[in-house]
């Protein structure tokens, strides 16, 4: 198994991994499992939701995927 780290999110992410949903990661550390890695190709999508305070781009939030992204054995 691996251990995915989204490092900073702004707010929520939502984490699928070969078309399955693996986690729904919602507050630090922004951290998750991932098993059934094997050699070959692979679909990693992240989704990353905002709260919706978030929407009102005056008030010039922090939002989305901040990282560092890491990737861990």
């Amino acid at each position: 198994a691996a251990v995915l780290d989204l490092g900073r999110v702004e707010d929520v992410a939502v984490v699928s991994f070969d078309g399955r949903q693996q986690a729904i990661l919602a507050w630090p550390p922004y951290r998750c499992r991932l098993d059934g890695i094997t050699q070959g190709r692979h679909a990693l999508e992240i989704e990353v939701i905002n709260a919706p305070a978030n929407r009102n781009r005056a008030a010039r939030m922090p939002a989305g995927l901040l990282g560092p992204v890491r990737l861990m054995r």
